[in-house]
């Protein structure tokens, strides 16, 4: 196994790999400097209380663990060739911390469906929430070293594109696909619960019903919007010989503010 790694098979310009680290470092700063400011005023609030805030406490701590991941590309892509030790460190925090994302989303999401649809009290359900996904995370994150899979991965290091490909699908594209629709379906469902009760409320119930609604709404569309560009260069990147800058700076720009927003 070599001790080092380079990004020369990325077919873009030094010009457009500069571009594309350094908006990617910038957006992985905004990312933890928001992750902090929920962790911190989480604390200071002592949120941590609740049940439902402990579950965004692990979202937000994950979120700065990716951020910190992401902001080790400008060092792991400067030198000229880089000690496989610390390429294999970043891909481990990223597909460790996008997994702990996705699946916090997803329990959050189902954590208010049970309690906004089916009145259950779901603090019994925490150790389960927390079992499941830890246990996912750790597996899908130590299992790629059974073959070298971490290394070079474009312009950062991951999931590499020859021992790594068939990881990337089944242990992060098919489990994203999965969640994102999880996602998708609890929020319908719990969108028109909603609604169907404000029918049969005062106006002021309904006005706190439509506020629900509003802020609802978000989780989904900053999940998806966060990891559509990722997914789409990943496609695209597996299908095709040349590399497309377009798609590697939209991913740059969008999968490392999900802290931030």
């Amino acid at each position: 196994m070599s001790n080092s790694t380079t990004f020369d098979d990325v077919t873009l310009s030094e010009d457009q790999k500069d571009t594309v680290v350094r908006v990617r470092v910038a957006m992985a700063f905004l990312s933890l400097f928001g992750s902090l400011f929920v962790l911190v005023s989480m604390v200071v609030f002592r949120k941590y209380r609740q049940m439902s805030s402990r579950l965004v406490l692990m979202l937000s701590g994950m979120a700065l663990v990716e951020a910190v991941a992401n902001i080790m590309s400008l060092g792991v892509y400067e030198e000229e060739r880089q000690h496989l030790a610390s390429c294999m460190a970043q891909g481990w925090l990223l597909q460790f911390s996008q997994n702990a994302i996705f699946s916090w989303t997803t329990v959050i999401g189902l954590n208010i469906f049970l309690v906004v649809c089916k009145s259950i009290i779901t603090s019994k359900y925490e150790i389960f929430y927390h079992l499941t996904v830890w246990s996912w995370v750790l597996f899908a994150s130590c299992l790629p070293f059974a073959s070298n899979a971490y290394g070079e991965a474009g312009l950062w290091c991951w999931l590499t594109r020859t021992n790594g490909q068939v990881y990337r699908w089944v242990l992060f594209y098919v489990p994203l696909f999965l969640q994102i629709i999880a996602v998708f379906v609890f929020y319908i469902l719990i969108i028109k619960h909603v609604l169907q009760t404000t029918e049969k409320t005062d106006n002021e119930s309904e006005n706190k019903a439509k506020s629900l609604l509003v802020r609802l709404r978000a989780y989904p569309i900053i999940f998806v919007c966060s990891y559509v560009f990722p997914i789409i260069n990943r496609i695209y990147d597996a299908t095709n010989l040349d590399d497309s800058f377009f798609l590697y700076l939209m991913q740059s720009i969008t999968a490392p503010l999900l802290g931030f927003t």
